[in-house]
């Protein structure tokens, strides 16, 4: 058959692509890393046993001979984009739709800053201060949150680069506070940020933290028009701000899942129009 779809999740997140696209052959780069030592042994010894093939190869020699490149990425890395690159064949996202080298560079760009997340929520209130919560404010780092005596608690501290609860920190009381200084000068802290590093000197977000609120994830693919795509709404089992996994479908009114695709939407038309963003 050929491959039909060139991969890239990074560390991890090719098993995803396994079952999902077991009806295609999906090809890897940096194979060893997208598959965990289990996964690898669940695909050559289980899946063949339930009838599931093993779909999943690494980039190499064959990837050449594709009249097309297929693409899905996690992150446009500079290694993901010099394999492209080197491949001079015509490039397709998972949408199907054609696109140049030039735009994967602009959208490379675009999302170190999309990522950021103080960058984030001062493009989200540009867009609209209601997707946002009541109250939220960013303060210029840890030592000036510190002096800071003023609070309403309970309030969540978030660091620019944690992505998701990763880099988050709950205070019920000043005590709490207290210890968030230490936490963030730690080299524990820094592994857990998306970057696996942390600069004490960033701006960091506070806001008003919700106990036992719900969270929902909200995941699309931004097309290279700007349209939102490929949605779906899941409700987060979280443990303060430790995610635990998903329950899915969600128990949301049509009328929130709408409103959450109109947030969606104009984040997407936002970040294309401004920043040539797509993914």
């Amino acid at each position: 058959m050929g491959v039909n779809k060139i991969y890239y999740p990074g560390a991890g997140g090719a098993f995803r692509i396994f079952m999902s696209e077991n009806g295609n052959n999906v090809s890897t780069i940096d194979f060893d890393n997208s598959l965990s030592e289990l996964e690898k042994k669940f695909i050559a010894e289980c899946a063949p046993r339930l009838g599931i093939r093993n779909n999943v190869s690494a980039f190499g020699q064959k990837n050449l001979e594709m009249p097309d490149i297929h693409c899905e990425w996690y992150n446009l890395t500079d290694d993901f984009l010099n394999r492209i690159k080197d491949i001079k064949k015509n490039i397709f996202d998972i949408s199907g739709q054609k696109v140049t080298f030039k735009q994967l560079e602009n959208a490379a760009n675009a999302a170190s800053k999309i990522r950021n997340k103080n960058f984030f929520y001062k493009m989200v209130n540009k867009i609209s201060p209601d997707y946002l919560v009541n109250g939220w404010k960013i303060q210029k780092n840890i030592n000036e949150l510190i002096k800071n005596q003023q609070f309403d608690f309970p309030l969540i501290i978030k660091s620019c680069q944690g992505k998701g609860g990763k880099g988050n920190l709950v205070c019920y009381n000043q005590k709490d506070l207290k210890q968030v200084r230490n936490i963030f000068f730690s080299d524990l802290f820094a592994q857990k940020q998306e970057t696996n590093t942390y600069n004490i000197a960033n701006e960091i977000i506070i806001e008003k933290f919700f106990k036992d609120s719900p969270s929902y994830n909200f995941s699309f693919y931004c097309a290279i028009n700007g349209n939102l795509l490929f949605s779906s709404i899941s409700e987060q089992i979280i443990d303060e701000v430790f995610y635990r996994g998903n329950i899915y479908p969600t128990r949301l009114k049509k009328e929130q899942i709408n409103q959450m695709k109109k947030i969606g939407s104009d984040i997407c038309q936002y970040i294309n129009r401004k920043f040539q963003y797509f993914g």
